[in-house]
């Protein structure tokens, strides 16, 4: 490191000057040192580096979300439209005086139909996953184990350290 050679005056928050003064007392630490290494980091660019790596990061996951979503109408949409595609090419052609006994009996099951459908939304409205959870991909598709690790270290580290500076505040 180069040698601590200008001296300056400056004013702290009461804040920062107590988390200055704790961090002083490490061994081989002084509040010089401290200062110094902060405003280096501060020219380094590395705060904006590391801001910049978070929102990539978040970015990504982001991106795997809309992926997954994406699939999902893509599957419910295909889904309804093989549906329409069945009713109309296998539903017969109705005799006149058959309709409205069969409109009045279509109009209870559909009622029936969407107040099934609010009880499985109330319930969470996973009924085509559940149905489909065999062919349905997790997020083991969208992450490398590397990539799970990863974030479980961050997560551990950044864990830690807001407990440690929790503990230097009081």
């Amino acid at each position: 490191m180069d040698a601590l050679t200008y001296r300056l005056r400056v004013r702290l928050s009461p804040a920062n000057y107590h988390k200055l003064e704790n961090a002083a007392r490490k061994p081989k630490e002084t509040r010089s040192k401290i200062i110094d290494k902060a405003l280096a980091a501060y020219f380094s660019y590395e705060v904006e580096d590391k801001r910049d790596e978070g929102i990539i990061a978040r970015l990504d996951v982001l991106a795997r979300h809309d992926a997954r979503h994406t699939r999902d109408l893509n599957l419910a949409t295909e889904t309804f439209s093989l549906f329409v595609l069945y009713y109309l090419t296998m539903t017969p052609e109705l005799q006149d005086n058959d309709k409205q006994d069969l409109a009045d009996e279509g109009v209870l099951k559909f009622k029936l139909f969407v107040n099934r459908l609010g009880g499985y939304m109330k319930g969470g409205g996973r009924t085509l996953f559940r149905a489909l959870e065999d062919i349905m991909v997790g997020d083991e598709d969208f992450f490398t184990k590397e990539e799970i690790e990863r974030f479980a270290r961050a997560k551990l580290a950044q864990s830690k350290a807001s407990r440690a500076g929790v503990r230097n505040v009081n």
